[in-house]
C-alpha cells in the first residue's frame, strides 16, 4: 500500500500540482482524500474557488487514487487523464476536499491488466465537498495507465 509521504511527492513531482499545495488527507487503493485550502489566488470575481481550481483537485484526486493502485511501479508507469466530465452544483465556500472512491474488483482488474498488455483504463468517481461538508462538484475522471519504456540504445 503507498505511504501518504510517497503520494505527497508524487502530486509534488507534477510541477502543476505543486503549486495547488494538496494535501493528502487519507491514500488507499479503494479511496483517496485530498484538501485544497482556499487563497486569494484560486479564486474567482466572488471570492469563491475557481471552478478550474475545482477541476485540478477533482482530477488529481481520481489520479492519486489511481496511484495507490500502482504504488510499487511509479518509476514505470504514466498516469494520465483521457476523459472527464463535471457537474457544478453549488458555490463553492472556502477550502475543499476531493473524495475519490473505486471499487476493490476495479483495482484488481486494472492491475491485473496492466500486468498483461502494460495499459489500463479505469473510471474514478470524486466528490468534492466545500468546508459546510455539501458536495459542490462531482467528476468522473478517466484515468488512463501506460507502462513506460526505455528507450534501447
Amino acid at each position: 500500500m503507498m505511504q501518504m509521504k510517497q503520494l505527497l511527492a508524487a502530486l509534488a513531482a507534477e510541477p502543476f500540482l505543486a503549486q495547488l499545495g494538496l494535501e493528502v488527507l487519507s491514500a488507499d487503493s479503494t479511496s483517496v482524500i485530498l484538501r485544497l485550502r482556499y487563497r486569494p489566488q484560486l479564486s474567482n470575481h466572488a471570492q469563491m474557488l475557481h471552478a478550474g481550481a475545482q477541476f485540478s483537485l477533482g482530477e488529481a484526486t481520481a489520479v492519486a487514487l489511481v496511484a495507490t493502485i500502482f504504488a510499487g511501479h511509479l518509476d514505470t508507469i504514466n498516469l494520465l487523464t483521457g476523459q472527464a466530465s463535471i457537474t457544478y452544483t453549488l458555490p463553492a465556500q472556502g477550502d475543499l476536499t476531493g473524495r475519490a472512491t473505486l471499487p476493490r474488483g476495479d483495482a484488481e482488474r486494472a492491475r491485473r491488466e496492466w500486468t498483461q498488455t502494460g495499459r489500463t483504463r479505469l473510471s474514478v468517481g470524486v466528490e468534492v465537498q466545500d468546508e459546510t461538508g455539501a458536495v459542490v462538484t462531482m467528476l468522473t475522471v478517466t484515468c488512463v495507465a501506460l507502462r513506460r519504456y526505455q528507450a534501447e540504445g
